[in-house]
């Protein structure tokens, strides 16, 4: 090999360090982006988190509440309250009396919603686990592409 010149040495001198910038650069960079989509996962999962507590004492207050709820409007329905003497054939009565829950009223009511309940919560689960995969998949795909993007290590 020859000898090089000075201005050719400090060409190659400067292009390395324009290399090792750059190569600096983008690892700076693609620190910033996993730093941030690690901040942005943490953040979605306490949103999610909190949403799924609220959810649950939700559908707790609502399972606990509805039956006493049916049984109260049944009994009040089934015992009106006394009326005027001369008023028990009124509209509002009528309407009254019509509205009424027999006890298979609240048995089938409560029966409903406890099986919506139930498939709500199996499509969330299902909604969830195919969200899981689909960001196992797509972490994985990032995680080839970076490994293909990365240049090759030189030997000294």
């Amino acid at each position: 090999m020859g000898l090089i010149t000075v201005t050719e040495r400090e060409k190659l001198i400067k292009a390395e360090r324009e290399r090792r910038r750059k190569i600096r650069l983008q690892q700076v960079r693609s620190q910033a982006r996993s730093a941030a989509s690690e901040v942005l996962a943490q953040v979605k999962g306490v949103k999610n988190r909190t949403k799924r507590e609220i959810r649950t004492e939700l559908e707790k207050e609502i399972l606990e509440r509805t039956p006493r709820l049916l049984e109260k409007r049944r009994r009040s329905r089934s015992n009106p309250p006394a009326m005027m003497p001369g008023k028990e054939n009124t509209p509002r009565a009528r309407k009254t009396r019509k509205r009424s829950l027999s006890e298979r009223d609240c048995q089938i009511a409560t029966a409903r919603a406890n099986h919506a309940m139930s498939s709500k919560r199996a499509k969330e689960s299902a909604k969830r686990g195919s969200h899981e995969q689909k960001m196992s998949h797509r972490r994985r795909a990032l995680q080839a592409a970076n490994a293909l993007s990365r240049p090759p290590e030189q030997a000294d």
